[in-house]
């Protein structure tokens, strides 16, 4: 869970979470020197800590170049579409 939070209002979701028997990462706090993990990306602060950047340098990885030709796919449900464009 990622959200925005004073000191008061951190303390309260964390006592509110226990209560209810919730299990959760320990909070972190995202300072300059400090970056945060989230969803398999790096959440970081910038330019003196006037911007917030996500990099998901994993998911980056695994884009491929979409080619121009036509192409058959089948889908999970093992259905054949042939000839499909960039657009499809």
């Amino acid at each position: 869970m990622l959200f925005v939070a004073d000191a008061q209002f951190a303390e309260q979701e964390q006592l509110q979470l226990q209560k209810a028997g919730f299990i959760a990462k320990e909070q972190e706090q995202l300072t300059p020197t400090h970056n945060l993990k989230f969803n398999s990306g790096i959440i970081y602060l910038g330019n003196n800590g006037t911007t917030l950047t996500l990099s998901q340098e994993h998911q980056c990885k695994s884009l491929r170049v979409v080619s121009n030709k036509d192409v058959t796919t089948t889908s999970s449900r093992g259905i054949v579409r042939q000839n499909l464009s960039t657009k499809d």
